[in-house]
């Protein structure tokens, strides 16, 4: 996980079938934080108790993860792993359309053309609403 946190050329990992637990997944969303190069991450059959923590790294740290497979087991059938699974989409479709581009408070100009190029209204409707709010100014 160590080595995930410094890494700045590998874009894509499979961790799958690695008999990853909480504590491994623990340790795999704090060396995300500090990555901005993963753009793939595969954590199939694994076994996890929650996955909400892979959500909040995404929310507030991470912004180059696109696409995340994680068809694991959770230990426990109570986990409402569904709405947590439908915010991690969100914030990966964010990530899609972009949003590395614009976490800067001053977004040039020139940026959102590329930007919004790269999202489909039809296809990650998301992303533009999040990104044109927190840029109001774009439309003036």
């Amino acid at each position: 996980a160590k080595s995930l946190a410094q890494n700045t050329a590998l874009q894509d990992l499979d961790l799958s079938a690695n008999s990853i637990c909480d504590r491994g997944l623990q340790a795999l969303i704090q060396a995300m934080e500090q990555n901005q190069v993963l753009t793939t991450l595969s954590l199939k059959y694994n076994v996890f108790a929650d996955l909400s923590c892979l959500e909040s790294v995404l929310r507030l740290h991470n912004f180059s993860l696109q696409r995340l497979t994680h068809s694991c087991k959770l230990q426990h059938s109570s986990i409402r792993e569904g709405s947590s699974g439908e915010r991690i989409s969100y914030y990966l479709r964010l990530n899609q359309g972009g949003r590395i581009l614009l976490k800067r408070d001053e977004t040039p100009l020139g940026l959102w053309p590329i930007v919004l190029e790269r999202n489909s209204p039809s296809e990650n409707f998301d992303a533009i609403f999040f990104m044109l709010r927190n840029a109001p100014g774009i439309l003036q």
